[in-house]
């Protein structure tokens, strides 16, 4: 099971450097929050541009953690669209045309939701491993638990012969 560190109490910067096998800090400021400071990182309201990558996915977690308290009923949900990738493969369908990728759309995601409810999240520029996180952060918020990388989470998607990393 691969996770991004969220479920632990990591920032978005501490959680990557421990993937990629970066600094690994011992230091007392820089480890892991307790459940009460991290639900309390995630919930304050971001004030302004953010200042860092941290930073950065802090703020769509937030938002994330405030669509998924106004709508638990998608816990369940993946982060983004699932597409049938073999049927748009075979088809030759182009995916930049919204129409025709409709009729392979197999379960909705969260993001295109909270980004609805938030335009400020369209602007924060994230990667696949920050708005993973930012996902897993807010599931951890509510209680729930984290979904694993190739479960509707954009930094590692798995077809069935190739991984392809977004």
């Amino acid at each position: 099971m691969m996770v991004d560190g969220a479920h632990l109490g990591m920032n978005a910067q501490q959680a990557l450097e421990a993937v990629l096998g970066g600094k690994q800090s011992t230091e007392a400021e820089e480890a892991p929050m307790d459940d009460a400071a991290f639900a309390a990182y995630i919930r304050a309201e971001p004030q302004g541009e953010p200042a860092d990558y941290a930073e950065a996915a802090r703020h769509a977690a937030h938002y994330l953690l405030r669509y998924l308290e106004a709508h638990p009923d998608q816990q369940y949900w993946p982060l983004s669209n699932q597409y049938d990738w073999d049927g748009i493969r075979a088809n030759k369908v182009d995916f930049s045309d919204e129409a025709a990728r409709q009729p392979y759309l197999l379960h909705e995601g969260v993001w295109d939701h909270v980004e609805t409810a938030y335009p400020a999240l369209r602007t924060v520029g994230l990667t696949g491993f920050m708005a993973g996180w930012a996902f897993n952060a807010a599931r951890k918020v509510r209680g729930w638990s984290p979904l694993q990388w190739g479960h509707g989470l954009p930094a590692v998607e798995t077809t069935s012969m190739e991984s392809t990393i977004c």
